[in-house]
């Protein structure tokens, strides 16, 4: 026999993810997290003194599946200086897998996130030596595709 109180999905929440406290709905959490649908079934044990509940998971990361969850846009982590965030990814991924989110873990091993960005970039380049130091810039961005439309151009001297 069950003897855990049935929270209404609409029931306001706060959780506590290390040293960051969100606030969301009990719907929100359990409509994609089979760990959640669990946790809220039996949450009755876990509550803490002023109605939050304590989440063992790091709550920098939770952000993104949290964001996630309210919106059902998957996170895309890129700076046009940096790249993709692939700690973070990875991070996010081991969260997905032990909160059990089938859908953002698939996004994630599969690094669907590589083809949300297009990086487009023109390049004009005269010498050899400005070729170089070029290609080895460029080269440095992991997960990229270049395309190269050499042509020729006459100059005037």
């Amino acid at each position: 026999m069950d003897f855990a109180p049935k929270l209404d999905p609409k029931t306001p929440v706060i959780l506590q993810a290390s040293e960051r406290r969100f606030n969301t709905r009990v719907e929100i959490l359990t409509a994609e997290s089979e760990h959640f649908k669990s946790f809220f079934k039996h949450s009755w044990r876990e509550s803490q003194p002023v109605g939050s509940y304590f989440v063992d998971i790091d709550g920098d990361t939770f952000k993104h599946i949290l964001k996630y969850m309210h919106s059902g846009i998957f996170p895309v982590l890129y700076d046009k200086n940096k790249g993709h965030e692939f700690a973070v990814y990875l991070t996010i991924l081991q969260q997905a897998d032990y909160l059990i989110i089938p859908a953002l873990s698939k996004w994630l091993i599969d690094q669907t996130y590589l083809k949300a960005v297009k990086i487009s970039r023109e390049l004009e380049i005269y010498t050899h030596d400005e070729w170089v130091s070029a290609w080895e810039s460029i080269s440095k961005a992991g997960n990229v595709e270049y395309d190269f439309y050499p042509t020729w151009v006459s100059k005037k001297t």
